[in-house]
């Protein structure tokens, strides 16, 4: 039970985390049968870019390929 804890302080921190940099968000809040609140995440809608292992030395580089590639394509529509 002690590890089953642990872990649900883990995921809330993570869930915490992800609201508190624009991630995710609560789309609906339901009530379970005892009565508990019980969120309900959704991501948001934007464009999110990973680069593992990056630093800020490669910041400048990854923000010049992207307006390389907007100019081509990525702001259609």
């Amino acid at each position: 039970m002690q590890k089953s804890l642990a872990d649900l302080s883990t995921l809330k921190y993570n869930l915490d985390s992800l609201i508190a940099v624009g991630m995710i968000r609560v789309s609906e809040v339901k009530w379970s049968q005892r009565e508990r609140k019980i969120k309900i995440y959704e991501l948001v809608e934007k464009i999110m870019i990973l680069v593992p292992g990056c630093r800020n030395g490669c910041r400048m580089l990854v923000l010049e390929l992207l307006a390389m590639e907007g100019r081509k394509s990525l702001y259609r529509g």
